[in-house]
């Protein structure tokens, strides 16, 4: 969704700028830190009764913590935090901005067979609804469907993204049990479905609830669709 890609990109700008402003913070601390250590070695190194400090060896000594405290350590800091930014806009930060996104979580899948491709072409079938769980993992970038455990089958996602109209795009792979195999059923389906979400009477502060859309089912050897129906998706 561009709305969301758009907000992760703005804040690679801006946890830029905060980790920028933090290194230099962090030099001017540690730079305070290696004078102190620095003055402290000199006069150690010019105290006889220090003598486990060679006095030909000092500027190497502060050199190379210089280098640690200068550079090393505010620079690897700097990195981190800016990691951390950015890990936190994707997993929570993006949530607060927008809540009317957020469809993380389990949800109730009821798909309703409602036609079946015969010789003929799609024939009308007797509405049959199967419930399942839908279990969704969304980050700011990244969404899909985790392993979801319904009656005799498990379903999952191989590739969820929004397209530019706002809309969920799942495609997914079904894996039928033994059991059903024995009654006909293929080991496996792939399918499409296109869900939206449904906003009536919320507000923009608000999670989604529900989410309606259609799927297609087909063979996981063949590209034709073979079963198409509605589906809901509640909380």
């Amino acid at each position: 969704m561009k709305e969301l890609k758009d907000y992760y990109d703005s804040w690679k700008k801006n946890a830029w700028i905060l980790s920028l402003i933090c290194w230099v913070i962090l030099v001017a601390v540690f730079y305070s830190i290696d004078v102190l250590i620095s003055n402290v070695l000199t006069i150690w190194a010019n105290d006889p009764n220090v003598l486990w400090i060679d006095s030909k060896n000092i500027d190497f000594i502060k050199y190379i913590i210089t280098l640690l405290l200068g550079f090393i350590t505010p620079t690897s800091v700097t990195v981190f935090i800016y990691f951390q930014i950015l890990n936190y806009i994707n997993k929570k930060g993006w949530k607060k901005k927008f809540p009317h996104y957020d469809v993380s979580g389990t949800w109730t899948d009821i798909t309703t067979y409602t036609k079946r491709l015969g010789k003929d072409g799609w024939e009308v079938l007797l509405d049959k609804s199967i419930s399942s769980p839908a279990i969704i993992e969304q980050t700011c970038q990244h969404i899909l469907i985790k392993n979801s455990v319904g009656e005799d089958f498990r379903w999952y996602s191989i590739l969820a993204d929004w397209n530019e109209n706002g809309a969920l795009e799942i495609f997914y792979k079904v894996e039928y049990s033994n059991k059903l195999q024995l009654q006909g059923y293929p080991e496996c389906r792939v399918g499409y479905e296109r869900m939206n979400i449904q906003n009536d009477g919320q507000t923009n502060n608000q999670r989604p609830t529900v989410m309606r859309g259609q799927f297609w089912h087909c063979l996981a050897s063949d590209e034709k669709p073979v079963y198409m129906g509605d589906v809901v998706y509640k909380k």
